[in-house]
């Protein structure tokens, strides 16, 4: 393929009809095995009774059912509730179908309605779909960065293409990656319970010495995790927590230099 056909072919816009939004209903296991559990589940539920088609099935890390439900929304708080009227002894929930971008290199005369029409326009969504820009703060050049809360469909579709299109500006857009820090070792990557590392919940987050906290620290910072000064424990700029904010975008299909 020549390097003009990729183009077309990475900014040709993504069919609503074939990559429709889904999202996540989450039934828990409590003392059934999975396969148990999912046999329980389709010999209960008419799926054609409530008008919902099932995408995929899978096991989640924690032995629970997930059914990931075409269109989402709608559909799929109609299943969690049929689930839950049918099957009283499980619990039942929707999984967190949000995400968030940040849109850089936006000139300062666009308006929010612009951002999010350009957002419908590139991922082909139906306008149901909830998109709220709800920051947008100014940069040393004179343009604007934008943090917009929308599906992870659209967000997955605009972290691809890496540009959004709006007004006269290709804006740059990555998606916001959350990594989990332990507040008992202070490293990324995991969260306090059942952490097995150092103990230095009582040190300064900021200088990594005992004896105070960081809003009380005089001290320059030191970053105690990787062992380099100019920066917190807790801060973005850690390469411990950039490279596994790297790691995640791989893992998602959506890492870009």
């Amino acid at each position: 393929m020549t390097a003009r056909g990729k183009d077309r072919e990475h900014s040709r816009p993504w069919s609503s009809k074939t990559q429709a939004q889904s999202q996540a209903v989450i039934v828990k296991k409590g003392g059934r095995q999975y396969a148990d559990l999912l046999k329980t589940v389709k010999k209960n539920i008419d799926l054609g009774k409530i008008g919902v088609k099932v995408r995929n099935i899978r096991e989640t890390a924690r032995g629970d059912l997930l059914l990931n439900v075409d269109e989402g929304g709608e559909k799929a708080d109609s299943l969690k509730k049929e689930i839950a009227a049918q099957l009283k002894d499980v619990g039942v929930s929707l999984s967190n179908n949000d995400a968030t971008v940040h849109i850089s290199d936006i000139d300062p005369t666009v308006t929010e309605e612009e951002i999010e029409e350009a957002i419908y326009e590139a991922t082909q969504v139906d306008r149901a779909a909830p998109v709220k820009v709800w920051n947008m703060r100014s940069t040393r050049d004179g343009n604007r960065i934008a943090t917009v809360r929308l599906s992870k469909h659209m967000a997955k579709v605009l972290s691809n293409r890496g540009k959004l299109m709006i007004g006269w500006v290709a804006c740059r857009v990555r998606e916001r990656i959350a990594v989990t820090r332990c507040y008992r070792c202070l490293e990324f990557g995991h969260i306090q319970k059942g952490c097995t590392g150092r103990d230095r919940s009582g040190e300064c987050l900021s200088c990594g010495k005992m004896g105070h906290k960081a809003k009380d620290c005089q001290t320059d910072p030191f970053c105690s995790s990787c062992q380099e000064a100019g920066h917190r424990s807790d801060s973005t700029r850690c390469p411990k927590h950039r490279r596994m904010v790297e790691d995640t975008a791989k893992s998602r299909g959506s890492f870009r230099k």
